[in-house]
């Protein structure tokens, strides 16, 4: 969980030196996090990109294009959103940025006030975003009564039938009749499933 924001990384993309260097110093006075690459390769083979963040990516890069790292990041299963910058983009790279998943793309020459906007956004949308995944991986417990919550709690622990019953003083027939309505109630097929949502929601 990021504390600050003095913590979040804004991964800057571009081979321009001077822009980063400027780019960088403005954010870090706005209190993110600059982490420079001058490549998409250098960019690519940074293999500590954290789960928050950002992506600042500029389109016309000398050794592979914006769109074909956004590609690369997409099918490694990265989720940090990107908010490309080009110079000289056509309609169609913006559309094609977008719909691979581009939350911004700002034309240079841009303001420092339109980057912070950009950023900010992309921040906010990756924050709902996640939230949202969150909620619909959470298991429905909210019916369970307060029998089948303790059996839950230890179930999703991965206690064995007779754990339970022995740890709630109960019979494992009654444990197995709790799980079957724990089950039915949060909508999964197996005490697996229950067991990896509730994990993916943590």
């Amino acid at each position: 969980m990021v504390s600050s924001q003095d913590d979040i990384p804004v991964y800057l993309v571009d081979d321009d030196s001077d822009l980063l260097n400027a780019l960088s110093l403005y954010l870090s006075q706005v209190g993110f996090n600059p982490v420079l690459f001058s490549s998409s390769q250098e960019f690519l083979s940074f293999d500590k990109l954290s789960e928050s963040g950002c992506v600042l990516l500029d389109n016309n890069l000398p050794d592979m294009s914006g769109l074909d790292v956004q590609k690369k990041l997409s099918a490694r299963g990265e989720k940090l959103p990107i908010v490309f910058m080009s110079g000289d983009s056509r309609f169609k790279d913006v559309v094609t940025a977008i719909q691979g998943g581009a939350v911004g793309f700002l034309e240079k020459p841009f303001s420092l006030p339109e980057l912070k906007t950009a950023i900010d956004e992309a921040l906010e949308q990756a924050r709902q975003q996640a939230e949202t995944l969150a909620a619909l991986s959470e298991p429905d417990i909210s019916s369970l009564t307060r029998r089948e919550k303790e059996v839950y709690k230890l179930a999703i622990k991965g206690y064995s039938i007779k754990k339970i019953a022995d740890d709630l003083d109960i019979s494992t027939s009654t444990v197995e009749f709790h799980r079957s309505n724990i089950l039915r109630k949060a909508d999964v097929t197996s005490i697996a499933e229950l067991i990896a949502r509730a994990l993916e929601s943590r």
